[in-house]
This record gives structure tokens, C-alpha cells and sequence, in this order.
């Protein structure tokens, strides 16, 4: 059975689209062994493709989005449906917390609980901060998949 992880941020059209992006292609390189899914947890941008700019700073290190790529939010299945619920920064993990029903399997912390350099910190939202914010959620993302990787990979249970 693969791994579920779903990342979550404010509108889902920049660090959760992002992380999504790159664990994609991190998988792919191993055998895509998970199943990756990126939401919201606010609902301005429902619908909208993936911030131009979060494209770009993630096309400089090759991730690329998924073509078909939507913001949507978070539902209540995905706390059965997915192994881990990633958020983006406190706020977003504060309120993931408050959606989350009582019979919740998934695992509900920050994103950057698994790296390396940035242990427990809040990615920062970029969209109303210049191009090198873009790239640092890239920076910091980069390092909190490959270490989510290496906790799954150590985890049979998962």
C-alpha cells in the first residue's frame, strides 16, 4: 500500500502546490511509492492554477506542477484518506487542527517537521513578497521532502 501525504497552506497555489510538486518528482526518482496531493485551507483561490511565480522558482531546480492542477480545499475524507496532513506554517496547521474530526488516522503537523535546516519553522508565504521568497519555499520545501522521505522510508509501518 502506498503512502498518502497531503500538504496544505492558505490557498493552495503556492507552498502546497509547491511541495507537491517537488515530492512528485523526488518519488519518482524511487518507484513513485506515494500518493500526493496538495489543498487549502481558504477558499479565494479556489479553482485557481498554481501562482506563476511559485512555477518559476520551482522550474529553476526542475519541478514542475501537474498540468491540470487546481487550488481546492481541504475536505473532511482526506483526514481517513491520507497517512500525513503537511501544513505550511502555524496558521495553517492551527487550523487543520480545527477541521480535523474526531476519528483522524493522519499524521497533522508542519511540513518542516521532517528537515534538516529549517526543523519546526513556517515556510513563509510568498505571495506578496519578491521572487527570492519564491525561491527559498523551494529551499525549504526541497529539504523538508527528502526528509519526509527518508522518515517513510524508515517506517515500514507506512
Amino acid at each position: 500500500m502506498k503512502t498518502r501525504v497531503l500538504f496544505v497552506c492558505l490557498g493552495n497555489i503556492c507552498r502546497s502546490t509547491a511541495a507537491e510538486a517537488i515530492l512528485r518528482k523526488i518519488d519518482s526518482e524511487r518507484a513513485n511509492k506515494l500518493i500526493i496531493e496538495s489543498a487549502a485551507v481558504g477558499h479565494w483561490s479556489l479553482g485557481e492554477p498554481p501562482d506563476p511565480r511559485q512555477m518559476r522558482a520551482c522550474g529553476k531546480k526542475e519541478y514542475f506542477f501537474e498540468p491540470q492542477k487546481r487550488a481546492q480545499m481541504i475536505q473532511d475524507e482526506d483526514f481517513k484518506k491520507y497517512d500525513f496532513i503537511l501544513a505550511a506554517d502555524e496558521q495553517v496547521l492551527q487550523k487543520v487542527k480545527v477541521l480535523q474530526p474526531q476519528a483522524c488516522s493522519a499524521r497533522i503537523e508542519l511540513i518542516t517537521s521532517f528537515s534538516t535546516q529549517f526543523k519546526n519553522k513556517s515556510i513563509p508565504d510568498p505571495y506578496y513578497l519578491g521572487e527570492e521568497a519564491f525561491d527559498l519555499v523551494v529551499t525549504m520545501l526541497e529539504d523538508s521532502c527528502f526528509g519526509l522521505i527518508t522518515f517513510i522510508d524508515s517506517h515500514t509501518a507506512f
